[in-house]
């Protein structure tokens, strides 16, 4: 299984997804956004399965925002830890953010 961020736009505000990956049993990859219920598809490649699932997205957050129902929050993830150091401060050690 692979986890992947995909973005997309809608009305002008960019919403961004944790995706799940993975082939079935045919050899499809299957695309899954656990944050939207319902929102999944396929594709016969990785970037085809990718693609459908940023049209999957736009359209069911276009759906939502048509029946008033409520956006799930947008998933941001680091693609790199932030760096820290200890520093000494009143004889003990706390992290400093760098």
């Amino acid at each position: 299984m692979i986890a992947r961020l995909i973005s997309v736009k809608v009305n002008g505000r960019t919403h961004k997804y944790r995706v799940t990956l993975e082939p079935d049993e045919d050899g499809r990859i299957v695309a899954d956004c656990p944050a939207i219920k319902g929102c999944y598809t396929g594709g016969r490649t990785l970037e085809e399965a990718i693609e459908m699932m940023k049209d999957a997205l736009r359209v069911s957050i276009e759906s939502l925002i048509e029946v008033g129902d409520i956006i799930p929050e947008v998933e941001y993830q680091r693609t790199r830890p932030k760096k820290m150091i200890f520093g000494r401060h009143e004889n003990s050690f706390r992290y400093i953010p760098v």
